[in-house]
């Protein structure tokens, strides 16, 4: 398997510009600079982003001294490039969005002011998601409400339904599709 990375396109970058102005108002604040790629896989068949051995669409991480002094950027995010383009424009947006809602400037504990770094750059730290599962089906299957996978996915229905749950689904899957939910 061979990986081409590549500089994104300015409209990606020009989208990304767009979504910190839009939703990162601290990231916009410090002046972050974020160094976007893509990747594609010369074996069509295999995804070219895998983040924990999952492929995924994109991945985010703060880049380190070496590249904050080339000027690189404060942060990468790496696009899966077949995956990226097959998304509509509003879900682009929800992913850039997703991997800019990981990155948060460090703050001072008593004035709550942005830290910077010897290049004078600001000082980031990941955000974890608010919500991460890893489930089994056969588990779940096999135990039932006693499993972890049971638990989460009632505590995610029971917490989240008017967040991850209030939308149609015939008009998101569409005609043909039979999906029945019944959130209490």
């Amino acid at each position: 398997m061979s990986k081409i990375y590549a500089k994104c396109p300015a409209a990606i970058t020009d989208k990304v510009s767009e979504i910190i102005s839009k939703y990162h108002p601290t990231l916009a604040g410090v002046g972050i600079k974020i160094a976007c790629l893509t990747v594609a896989n010369t074996e069509e068949d295999e995804p070219a982003l895998l983040l924990h051995g999952y492929p995924c669409a994109a991945v985010v991480k703060i880049l380190g001294a070496k590249d904050r002094a080339r000027g690189v950027g404060d942060a990468e995010i790496v696009f899966d490039e077949v995956v990226y383009n097959d998304l509509s424009a509003e879900e682009q947006n929800a992913l850039i969005d997703h991997e800019l809602t990981h990155l948060e400037v460090k703050r001072r504990p008593k004035t709550g002011k942005p830290v910077f770094d010897a290049y004078k750059r600001p000082a980031l730290q990941m955000k974890l998601h608010d919500r991460q599962f890893g489930w089994f089906d056969e588990v779940a299957k096999r135990h039932g409400a006693k499993s972890m996978e049971c638990k989460q996915a009632t505590g995610l229905v029971l917490s989240g339904k008017q967040v991850y749950f209030n939308f149609d689904l015939k008009s998101k899957l569409g005609d043909g599709v039979t999906a029945s939910v019944k959130l209490m």
